[in-house]
């Protein structure tokens, strides 16, 4: 069952688990944009899409555990989301010692 937190005024977050079903790079004018699109247990679809920062990407890639981008589709992972945003992505057996993508924080300066 989908762990809920409820903050304040803002949508309420949930935590649940997602099968990647999308990922990809496209072009976006002169830049390029990070998609990834994950098939959630209980809400069902969900998206990610921002630029393809060589940081972020590689956080994703680390937190899915593969070499490849393409290797990552049909993996399960947990999705903390609420009705607009993703805002982490942990591994399936995440523990204290675990990396995980915080979408919320990512700062690529850090």
């Amino acid at each position: 069952m989908p762990e809920s937190k409820n903050e304040g005024n803002t949508s309420v977050r949930m935590r649940e688990l997602g099968r990647i079903e999308q990922v990809d790079i496209k072009i976006y004018g002169e830049r390029l944009i990070f998609v990834a699109g994950f098939n959630c247990e209980e809400s069902g679809g969900r998206g990610i899409q921002r630029f393809a920062e060589e940081k972020f990407i590689h956080q994703f890639m680390k937190v899915v555990d593969v070499v490849f981008l393409t290797e990552s589709l049909n993996k399960i992972v947990w999705v903390t989301h609420d009705d607009k945003n993703i805002y982490k992505i942990e591994p399936l057996g995440f523990g204290d010692n675990d990396t995980y993508l915080d979408i919320e924080n990512f700062d690529i300066e850090k």
